[in-house]
């Protein structure tokens, strides 16, 4: 394995993390797992790239008992590895919050009708980055919306005034707290 194909496996990683919604770690432990030999091949380029600093700053990860099949050296290569597919799956998802809609979203996938509460802009047309929030129901006036048995919640990414001159009107980057399961019940708040 040469490092442009460490990267490759990296972007893999990352596309099945979304495609899966699961973490970096759930991924790399399915990994060692499921296919000890791409392991490897990962484990053993991540190794030439490890560095003096990278066992003073992640020596304590070794403590925590993830990957205890392998060596040290090669425990700190998965534990960089699941890092480097982190720090990309944090820039992609964030990237994708604020994609502009269209219906082949997982947000539009359990509740079709969905797409047609995007907001209309002055001029008629469609706003496809906010959600009308008429549409839908607001849960005890927090940031999550119900609608048909499904439950939405704010774009975190807004700030405070935002979201609060927003609720009335608009929800940006409305996503499904449950995206794959239909809950008829309501999120609790404390």
């Amino acid at each position: 394995m040469t490092i442009d194909d460490y990267f490759k496996e990296i972007d893999t990683a990352v596309q099945k993390c979304m495609n899966d919604d699961i973490s970096n770690q759930d991924y790399v432990e399915q990994l060692t797992s499921n296919d000890i030999e791409k392991s490897k091949k990962i484990i053993n380029i991540r190794k030439e790239l490890l560095s003096p600093s990278d066992y003073e700053r992640l020596g304590g990860y070794l403590a925590i008992g993830f990957f205890t099949n392998f060596e040290s050296s090669e425990r700190m290569s998965l534990f960089l590895f699941m890092f480097d597919i982190g720090n990309l799956l944090v820039v992609r998802r964030l990237k994708e919050r604020f994609r502009v809609y269209d219906r082949s979203l997982k947000i539009f996938s359990k509740d079709g009708n969905l797409f047609d509460c995007i907001r209309e802009k002055p001029n008629s047309e469609k706003d496809l980055e906010l959600i009308d929030t008429k549409f839908l129901n607001n849960v005890q006036y927090s940031e999550v919306f119900e609608r048909n048995g499904y439950y939405y919640q704010i774009e975190p990414f807004l700030n405070r005034a935002s979201k609060l001159a927003l609720c009335r009107c608009a929800a940006f980057g409305l996503k499904t707290l449950k995206p794959s399961v239909r809950s008829g019940e309501a999120p609790r708040f404390q």
